[in-house]
């Protein structure tokens, strides 16, 4: 199966079941969202910054939305907002993939698939093999149901952290902050993939997985980072 996806414009993601339902826009008031959302559509100069996709009438901006950008805590339930793109309804239904073909008829579904295709010029053999691409990584990367049931309790809410430059942004994180619902954290860089794959999932080491000098300074950071704290445990 092909596994080199790197250059579809279209991506395929879905938010993670704990982090259903829980935005940024959900958690400020509506005037302060419709600024945002302004701002973002003035940036982007009405276009969707995936297929380029411009409404020729005022009426149609409302096909335009705001995708927050997220990553989401494993440990904590905290979800990390990284930034605001501006993309059209097609190009968004297949980043929230599960709930969207969910939802839809054959005709539909038939109607995004060729969107799909046609912004990364494949075929749509190729969306299935990127789709179970991304089912199996998420598999492989989501914690276990018990893991979950250990970390997080019924009382926990999703709190959030915004770690990217968005319009507005001191006055989001007042309200977040007003609500109880904003934690700062660390702006740390996330653990290399390589290291993970090498150190802690035990996978044999290929020194021709590293595509770039930054994925290898990240890797060699963290595994200085691991020896040492090996280290510290011995004495």
């Amino acid at each position: 199966m092909n596994t080199d996806f790197d250059h579809f414009k279209l991506k395929i993601d879905w938010k993670p079941s704990a982090y259903h339902g829980f935005t940024v826009r959900k958690s400020v008031s509506q005037s302060l969202w419709k600024k945002i959302r302004l701002e973002v559509l003035k940036n982007n100069q009405n276009t969707c910054s995936i297929c380029g996709y411009k409404p020729s009438e005022e009426i149609d901006l409302k096909r335009l939305h705001v995708h927050e950008v997220e990553e989401y805590g494993e440990s904590e339930l905290i979800c990390t907002l990284k930034g605001l793109n501006l993309i059209c309804v097609k190009c968004h239904a297949f980043h929230h993939l599960g709930r969207t073909f969910g939802t839809l008829n054959k005709d539909q579904i038939e109607d995004l698939m060729n969107h799909f295709t046609a912004v990364n010029n494949c075929m749509e053999q190729d969306f299935k093999e990127y789709y179970r691409f991304v089912r199996d990584q998420k598999r492989q990367n989501a914690p276990s149901i018990l893991e979950l049931l250990e970390t997080f309790n019924e009382e926990d809410t999703v709190k959030f952290f915004i770690d990217g430059n968005i319009p507005y942004k001191e006055d989001v994180i007042s309200q977040l902050k007003k609500k109880g619902l904003y934690r700062e954290i660390e702006n740390k860089r996330p653990i290399s993939e390589h290291f993970v794959r090498y150190i802690l999932k035990g996978e044999k080491f290929n020194f021709n997985d590293f595509k770039t000098q930054e994925e290898w300074d990240n890797y060699t950071a963290d595994l200085e980072e691991y020896v040492k704290s090996k280290k510290s445990d011995k004495k």
